[in-house]
């Protein structure tokens, strides 16, 4: 297969990228980016993983690393582009988070959203708290642990 053919996936942000992108994830660390091929990791692939992909995958992931990009004036590398070039755009998007759209409350109220949000299905906003600075060790003794709802 070609390069461009072969996708390996993100599983901390439940994306897909191309294999080039992959080394740069890989670069990352692991606290960031975790990868994993699509078809040699087959271990990896649980119901629950598959179905977080589904609920989340690149287009709502984008929503949120890439809110405020503009590609006018900063455009994402074309397949063809040399590894310095992606290297630069990763690091921006996923360690800097340079145009994430980050909800600027305070960590109670991150918090807060996040013990609601974890009783829905709503994965992306999940995710948003959690880049936002929501403590997923955070403690709410009001909290029901009955209304967690579990991805099958």
């Amino acid at each position: 297969k070609q390069w461009y053919q072969r996708r390996v996936a993100i599983t901390a942000g439940g994306v897909v990228v191309c294999i080039k992108c992959s080394g740069s994830h890989r670069d990352l660390g692991v606290h960031i980016s975790k990868v994993r091929s699509l078809e040699l990791d087959v271990k990896a692939w649980t119901d629950d993983m598959v179905s977080v992909f589904h609920r989340i995958g690149n287009r709502r992931a984008n929503e949120y690393f890439e809110k405020t990009l503009d590609t006018a004036t900063h455009p994402r590398p074309p397949p063809d582009s040399d590894m310095k070039l992606r290297e630069s755009f990763i690091e921006e998007k996923y360690t800097r988070g340079s145009w994430s759209a980050v909800i600027t409350s305070p960590v109670e109220e991150l918090n807060r959203q996040l013990m609601e949000v974890v009783q829905t299905d709503q994965l992306h906003k999940t995710l948003a708290l959690l880049m936002s600075g929501a403590d997923v060790k955070h403690i709410d003794h009001k909290f029901d642990p009955s209304r967690l709802v579990f991805i099958n």
